[in-house]
C-alpha cells in the first residue's frame, strides 16, 4: 500500500522533525499502523500504533493499538488487502 510506505518513509527520513511536530508525527504513525494492519502486517501495525499511544495516550490511540492486537476484529473494522 503506497500510503503505508509513504508514512514509514516520512517517519524514518524526517524523524527529528516528526518528533518536534507532534501532530504530524501522530498522523503518520496512525496511517502507517492502520495501513500495515490492512496488509496483515500485525507486528508493524502494533509497533507504529504503540509509538502513537506512547506519544499521546488517548482512548482513541489505545483503541487502535488494541485492535491491532486482535487481528480478526481489526480485519472486520479496517478491512484487509
Amino acid at each position: 500500500c503506497s500510503s503505508d510506505l509513504a508514512a514509514e518513509l516520512m517517519l524514518s527520513v524526517h524523524a527529528g522533525i516528526m518528533q518536534i511536530d507532534g501532530v504530524l508525527y501522530e498522523r503518520h504513525c496512525a496511517v502507517a499502523g492502520v495501513s500495515a494492519a490492512r496488509l496483515g502486517e500485525w507486528g508493524r501495525a502494533r509497533r507504529h500504533l504503540w509509538a502513537l499511544l506512547r506519544r499521546r495516550p488517548t482512548p482513541r490511540h489505545l483503541a487502535r493499538w488494541l485492535l491491532a492486537c486482535v487481528p480478526p476484529l481489526a480485519r472486520r473494522l479496517w478491512g484487509s488487502a
